[in-house]
C-alpha cells in the first residue's frame, strides 16, 4: 500500500492524511572501484561463473539479479543481448526451489521475492538519482575510492507505513541471511545469504555471505562478501496530498488561538 487511507492501510491516520504517503530518504555512498576489484578477484573462483565470456559481469549480475543493462538474470541467466528484455519485469523466479538462474539472495529477489511468497505485502515505490563524478583513472588504477570524490545514490521511496515498507524490507528481508524462507535444503544451513548490495550487518549477525548456483543439488558454492554501499544517513517525511495542501493544511487552524500574553508575561 502506497497511499494512506485506502483498503489495506491499517495505520488509522487522520482524515486529512488521505492520499498522502510517507517518504524515506537515504544517502547511499557507493564504493565503485572496490566493487570492481572484488568482482575481479572473485569471479574466477566458481566454475558456473568463470566459464562465462565476461565472468566479472556475470558475478555482478548474480549479486544484483539483473545485468548491467537491466536484463533480469531469471529470464536470461547467460546473456544480456536481447533489447526486449532490458526493462522486462515479466518473471517470477519459478521454480522457487531452485536458484540455477537467479540466486535466492540476489538484490532484486531479496527486495521483491515475487513467487517466493504467497503474498508480496511489503510494497514501496522507489526512485533514485546518482551523485558524484565518474570513477577517475587514478581510482581505477588504485582500485580504491578517493575520499575527496564521493559518489553514490540519493534514494527515496514512498509507502503508507514505513514500518511495514522500507524498514521491513531492509531488516526482515535484505539483512536476513535466511530469507527467502524455506531454502535451507536447497542452499545449505547458512541460508540464501545477505543482500550483497543493501544488506546491513550488525555485530551479532553472521559474516556477510551469499549462496551461488553451482549446478549441484543442494548447491555448495558460497561467496564471502565485502561492503560497497555505505548508508550515510537520511530522514523520514510525510508528503501530503494536493487536496490536503490546498485545504486542511492551509485553512485556519481547527484549534482555538492562544490568548495574548499579558504585559508582565512579555517582560
Amino acid at each position: 500500500m502506497i497511499f494512506c487511507g485506502h483498503e489495506g492501510d491499517q495505520m488509522g491516520q487522520p482524515e486529512w492524511a488521505l492520499d498522502g504517503s510517507f517518504m524515506v530518504f537515504r544517502d547511499l555512498q557507493q564504493l565503485v572501484p572496490e566493487f570492481e576489484k572484488f568482482l575481479e578477484e572473485n569471479a574466477g573462483k566458481f566454475e558456473e561463473i568463470k566459464r562465462h565470456p565476461r565472468p566479472q559481469e556475470k558475478l555482478a549480475a548474480f549479486l544484483m539479479g539483473r545485468w548491467k543493462n537491466g536484463t533480469p538474470v531469471d529470464l536470461s541467466p547467460h546473456d544480456d543481448s536481447d533489447p526486449a528484455l532490458h526493462k522486462s519485469n515479466n518473471f517470477d523466479y519459478q521454480p522457487i526451489h531452485k536458484h540455477d538462474k537467479c540466486p535466492f539472495a540476489a538484490h532484486t529477489r531479496k527486495m521483491r521475492p515475487r513467487a517466493d511468497l504467497d503474498h508480496d505485502h511489503a510494497v514501496i515505490i522507489r526512485r533514485g538519482i546518482t551523485y558524484g563524478d565518474e570513477v577517475t583513472p587514478e581510482e581505477k588504477a588504485a582500485k580504491k575510492s578517493d575520499d575527496e570524490n564521493e559518489r553514490g545514490l540519493l534514494f527515496v521511496c514512498y509507502q503508507s507505513d514505513i514500518r511495514n515498507g522500507f524498514n521491513f524490507l531492509t531488516t526482515r528481508w535484505a539483512s536476513n541471511h535466511h530469507f527467502p524462507d524455506r531454502k535451507t535444503k536447497f542452499v545449505g544451513e547458512h541460508g540464501p545469504g545477505i543482500d550483497a548490495i543493501v544488506g546491513q550487518r550488525l555485530s551479532h549477525h553472521p559474516p556477510r555471505s551469499i549462496g551461488l548456483p553451482d549446478g549441484k543439488d543442494p548447491t555448495e558454492a558460497r561467496l564471502d562478501l565485502d561492503r560497497w554501499v555505505i548508508h550515510r544517513g537520511g530522514e523520514y517525511f510525510f508528503t501530503p496530498s494536493i487536496e490536503a495542501l490546498q485545504g486542511y493544511l492551509t485553512d485556519t487552524p481547527d484549534y482555538p488561538p492562544l490568548p495574548p500574553l499579558s504585559r508582565e508575561a512579555k517582560l
